[in-house]
């Protein structure tokens, strides 16, 4: 499951916790590192014994094993354990989205605005593209 933009954010689980997924394999990024690069690929067993040092199949990178990045993910997670931030994000990303469609509404934007939990987009009608350079003049 490809949890780079999810994990973490919708759950301490990230979003097969939060969905009730058992995925057999989890890829991390973004969040996991506390704003520094990093990347985690966490799965089965079965799965994770296939890569080195007991498999065959070798995986490395640029950034792999950095200490100033293992030590913010790690910090980061404790946080995250720590503090449970998901009820008040959630709250907060609703808050901000009826906030955004009431903007929207006032000086006549058509916009879609679709969020779950501390994630959110807005999708613009592509008819109306050229609306959008006005939304910087008139808000």
């Amino acid at each position: 499951m490809d949890e780079i933009i999810t994990g973490f954010r919708l759950s301490w689980q990230g979003a097969q916790g939060y969905f009730k997924v058992k995925p057999d394999l989890t890829c991390l990024g973004k969040i996991i590192g506390g704003g520094l690069p990093i990347g985690a690929v966490g799965g089965k067993r079965e799965i994770m014994k296939l890569l080195a040092p007991q498999g065959d199949v070798y995986q490395a990178g640029t950034f792999s094993g950095n200490p100033l990045t293992m030590v913010a993910g790690i910090r980061t997670l404790e946080i995250l354990k720590k503090s449970n931030p998901y009820k008040k994000l959630e709250e907060n990303t609703k808050k901000l989205c009826e906030t955004i469609k009431e903007i929207a509404k006032k000086y006549g934007f058509c916009l879609k605005v679709n969020y779950i939990s501390s994630l959110f987009s807005i999708f613009l009608p592509i008819e109306k593209w050229k609306d959008t350079k006005m939304l910087r003049v008139k808000i």
